[in-house]
């Protein structure tokens, strides 16, 4: 029987060669983990008739044209490999709705799928100059300093980072050094699945935060590093709020290397309602990064008018 590892191998080694070169080799494998697992590893797969046919299915896939064997990649890609993007107010919504608020170990960023902590000149990624990232990171402090004089429900850890912060360093940069990669919202909220929650808590892989704290902490990062809000979903119920960083830096996290340079550009579900679009209504690319150009506007959050200060100091 063949393993999930050789399967795995065996997908990557076949699509590999025929991948935009800009797709990471580890966002290309951590793609055909995903596809090794659902052949080999969800209960619909075990069922004999699935599970056969599908194993030899990719066993013989060495036979099978390469255009043919690409649009079955890509179909399935397609289904295993998504998100939802969550426009900025909507974030804020979900976190007042929250019953309490969690910062996770972000998956991409915790296993080196993207590096986005800092730019390509070795600095802590930031849109501007850090005097005029400074206002959004003074809101971040102004949230803490009230909650530090009682009690609160902020990890002691993420707590004790904001306190030197404030006692020594108050730069962003600062911040983001200290925190990396815990940037993954959990919330335990009735639109969200609990598991994903629990799972990381069993493993001590979140921080419990203040909503005021959190709420000033995604502003931060929407407008100082140019983030994208994304939903992931299991079984067709949310479970996350990941804070992916675009094409522009290490060429995305897993969901955006895929989305902007493999053949299917429906992997980000973008929110219509809010792209930015010409006079006749069709969809624009975005207008504030460049690399995000070969895709529809994401609709996540910009408000698409000649005053609007999307980055800092423009």
């Amino acid at each position: 029987m063949m393993s999930r590892r050789e399967l795995a191998r065996r997908l990557y080694d076949r699509v590999r060669p025929e991948l935009d070169p800009r797709i990471k080799d580890a966002v290309a494998r951590r793609v055909t983990q995903k596809v090794a697992l659902f052949v080999l590893g969800n209960r619909l797969a075990s069922w004999d008739p699935v599970h056969k046919n599908a194993v030899r299915t990719f066993c013989e896939m060495e036979g099978l044209p390469q255009a043919d064997f690409h649009r079955l990649w890509e179909e399935l890609c397609g289904v295993l490999v998504t998100g939802a993007v969550v426009p900025l107010e909507e974030v804020h919504q979900a976190i007042d709705e929250a019953r309490s608020c969690h910062i996770g170990a972000c998956v991409c960023r915790s296993s080196r799928r993207v590096r986005d902590l800092r730019g390509a000149d070795g600095r802590v990624h930031l849109l501007a100059s850090e005097p005029d990232c400074q206002p959004w990171m003074d809101r971040l402090l102004d949230a803490w300093r009230p909650l530090r004089c009682r009690p609160h429900r902020t990890n002691p850890a993420l707590a004790r980072i904001l306190d030197d912060c404030i006692a020594s360093d108050t730069r962003p940069s600062r911040f983001f050094e200290a925190t990396w990669p815990w940037f993954e919202i959990l919330l335990d909220h009735p639109r969200f699945t609990g598991v994903w929650l629990e799972s990381m808590t069993r493993n001590d892989k979140t921080w419990e935060v203040d909503r005021e704290v959190l709420h000033a902490w995604v502003d931060l990062c929407w407008y100082t590093r140019g983030n994208i809000f994304t939903s992931m979903v299991v079984v067709d119920e949310p479970y996350t709020i990941c804070t992916c960083p675009g094409p522009e830096v290490d060429g995305g996290c897993l969901l955006f290397n895929w989305h902007h340079y493999s053949g299917n550009p429906y992997v980000v579900k973008v929110r219509e309602a809010r792209q930015r679009r010409d006079a006749d209504g069709r969809p624009l690319p975005c207008a504030w990064f460049p690399e995000r150009g070969n895709r529809d506007c994401y609709g996540c959050g910009c408000q698409h008018t000649m005053d609007e200060k999307r980055i800092p100091g423009k």
